[in-house]
């Protein structure tokens, strides 16, 4: 059968796949790129909860230099 003998169902329903898959193949990407985004939360955490351990640190060698 032709493009041109297809009934509109069936053009309809070869559209309807096509998007179909597209929303799909976006999903996957959405989803990817939330994962992403949840590891980079979890190291933006760590980073900081790092850099105040530091600071903690460094101010409490601070405190003990500067006792008489």
């Amino acid at each position: 059968m032709s493009e041109s003998e297809k009934t509109i169902q069936e053009q309809c329903y070869g559209t309807c796949w096509g998007a179909q898959q597209r929303i799909d193949e976006l999903t996957q990407q959405l989803n990817a790129a939330n994962d992403r985004i949840k590891r980079l939360e979890s190291v933006e955490n760590i980073h900081a909860a790092v850099l105040n351990a530091i600071d903690n640190w460094i101010q409490q060698r601070k405190a003990k230099e500067a006792k008489p």
